[in-house]
């Protein structure tokens, strides 16, 4: 459906959740191993996107989130350590959150404490700030490797869920000094973690090839593991209109949609990237619109039940 080649790998892509033509992406020079960066806003058209935003940077991007609140404002987390706050009617940050001491690798806006965020770095910390002050108010340091994913939870404005590679996820509560919950279920490291919107239960998504589903009131197994992958997983975001359908992003350089009702292998496998599939997100508008991103560059967005497009 619309289409867009980025000059550097894409990392992590994210649609506006106030007007459903724009989506966000953060880009990294090297395969994110040195170099530069980019954010880059794009408008959604057939069959090419058009670039409306782009600011560079002298570090690398690996993750981007808009700011609730504020349809012209988003985050970005940076290879220099730094959450970066970016305004489209600027060329440059209008705020700069350094504390992390090393590449940070998520950020999130919480849902409804619009002013607060979270992130997680490699120095294997989960930060949260204040957008007003700029101050870090909370540090949780229980991980023992690095932090690849945090995210608030939809229904519970002071819970937020982190996945690390130590091998665990956990569940922190603002209001406590640790986290509530953690559960280990995955033999290699925890790339990504969504929360279902409609229940309590989450995802978790490792370098072992799989999808675990988790229950918090039960948590000595996943409900349910998801495999059908060749290589570690990198993102997995459910679907913001069904709480059994999600989709996952892969090293193996496909991206699955699953139905949780027939797990047993994807529901639809697409296979339009040329290097890894590293950023998934649907669309909060249309419940069949999805996009993802890749190493390749490329930024597709689709329907998820007709062919990928191809660039």
């Amino acid at each position: 459906m619309s289409l867009f080649k980025t000059p550097f790998s894409a990392y992590s892509l994210a649609f506006s959740p106030y007007e459903q033509d724009k989506v966000a992406v953060a880009t990294s020079q090297h395969f994110g191993v040195a170099g530069n960066g980019a954010l880059h806003v794009l408008q959604l058209g057939v069959p090419f996107m058009r670039e409306i935003y782009r600011a560079n940077t002298q570090d690398n991007l690996f993750d981007v989130c808009w700011l609730e609140g504020n349809e012209h404002q988003i985050l970005v987390a940076s290879g220099d350590g730094s959450v970066k706050l970016y305004d489209l009617a600027y060329p440059q940050p209008i705020l700069n959150l350094v504390q992390h001491t090393a590449e940070v690798f998520s950020v999130h806006s919480n849902y409804q404490f619009t002013k607060q965020i979270v992130s997680g770095s490699y120095d294997a910390s989960a930060k949260v700030w204040d957008l007003v002050t700029g101050v870090c108010t909370h540090n949780f340091a229980e991980h023992s490797s690095h932090v690849y994913s945090t995210i608030w939870n939809p229904r519970i404005p002071f819970h937020f869920l982190s996945s690390s590679g130590d091998r665990t996820a956990k569940i922190w509560d603002t209001r406590q000094p640790q986290s509530v919950l953690t559960v280990l279920g995955h033999a290699g490291d925890v790339l990504s973690c969504d929360w279902d919107k409609y229940s309590e239960c989450f995802a978790t998504a490792s370098t072992d090839q799989s999808i675990s589903i988790w229950d918090p009131r039960n948590t000595q197994r996943a409900m349910i593991i998801l495999t059908g992958h060749s290589l570690g997983i990198r993102k997995v975001k459910y679907s913001p209109f069904y709480g059994n359908i999600l989709v996952s992003a892969s090293y193996d350089m496909s991206v699955c949609v699953w139905n949780l009702a027939n797990p047993s292998a994807p529901l639809i496998r697409h296979m339009h990237h040329t290097e890894f599939a590293s950023g998934v997100d649907w669309n909060l508008f249309n419940d069949k619109l999805m996009g993802s991103c890749g190493w390749d560059g490329k930024v597709c967005v689709w329907d998820y039940d007709k062919p990928a497009p191809q660039v």
